[in-house]
C-alpha cells in the first residue's frame, strides 16, 4: 500500500510488522502518523462544524419564513420583533461558523502540505 493512502492504522501495523527499519525511519513514520492523527481530528472538527452551520441555515430559513407569515397578521409586531432578533443571532452565529469553517479548512490544507512533505522527504 501506498503512505500517502494509509490510515494511521495502517501505519501503525507497518510499525509493527517491520521491525527492519532504522531509528530515523521509525521516527519518519511516527511523524507521518502524528500528522494523519492531527488531518483526522481537523477533518472531525470540520464535520461538526458543518453540520452546526447547516442546522442554523435552516433555522434561518425557518425564522425568516414565520417573519414572513406574521408581517399580514395584525397584531403581530412584537412577534415579528422577537423574531427579527432571533434571525440576528442566526446569522452571528453562521457568520461565525463560516469563520470557524474557513479557518479549519486551511489548516487542514497545511497539515496536508506538511504531511506531503515529510512523505516525499521520508527515506526507509
Amino acid at each position: 500500500y501506498s503512505i500517502s493512502s494509509a490510515t494511521p492504522d495502517d501505519v501503525l501495523l507497518g510499525f509493527v510488522q517491520n521491525k527492519g527499519l532504522s531509528a530515523d525511519g521509525l521516527r519518519q513514520l511516527q511523524a507521518i502518523l502524528a500528522k494523519k492523527r492531527d488531518i483526522a481530528s481537523y477533518d472531525q472538527q470540520l464535520k461538526q462544524a458543518q453540520a452546526k452551520l447547516q442546522t442554523w441555515t435552516e433555522d434561518e430559513g425557518r425564522i425568516r419564513s414565520n417573519i414572513q407569515s406574521l408581517r399580514s397578521v395584525a397584531g403581530q409586531e412584537g412577534q415579528v420583533q422577537e423574531y427579527a432578533r432571533r434571525l440576528s443571532d442566526a446569522e452571528s452565529q453562521i457568520a461565525m461558523l463560516r469563520d470557524r469553517e474557513s479557518d479549519l479548512m486551511g489548516r487542514q490544507a497545511a497539515l496536508q502540505m506538511e504531511l506531503n512533505g515529510l512523505i516525499e522527504n521520508s527515506e526507509f
